[in-house]
């Protein structure tokens, strides 16, 4: 787990749809998915380079499952 996957857990539960982007790479291609020396950049062979998490898709849960996105981005607009 990291930052960025927690966050998402926190607005929007831990059931994400999301749609693959990028590249899947084969277990064959290890120069991309061997973590590289300097920056230990490397993608997951046979998962794609990223994924995309269309608000429209998921379920608002953040601060309250019971507050809905537009009436949170109301009261953050002051």
């Amino acid at each position: 787990m990291n930052f960025v996957d927690m966050a998402l857990y926190a607005v929007f539960g831990t059931e994400l749809e999301c749609t693959p982007i990028g590249t899947v790479y084969s277990e064959d291609e290890v120069h991309m998915t061997t973590p590289n020396q300097y920056q230990g950049n490397y993608f997951v062979a046979g998962e794609p380079e990223g994924k995309a998490f269309l608000i429209e898709e998921n379920e608002f849960r953040y601060p309250h499952p019971s507050m809905e996105l537009k009436e949170f981005l109301d009261q953050t607009r002051g």
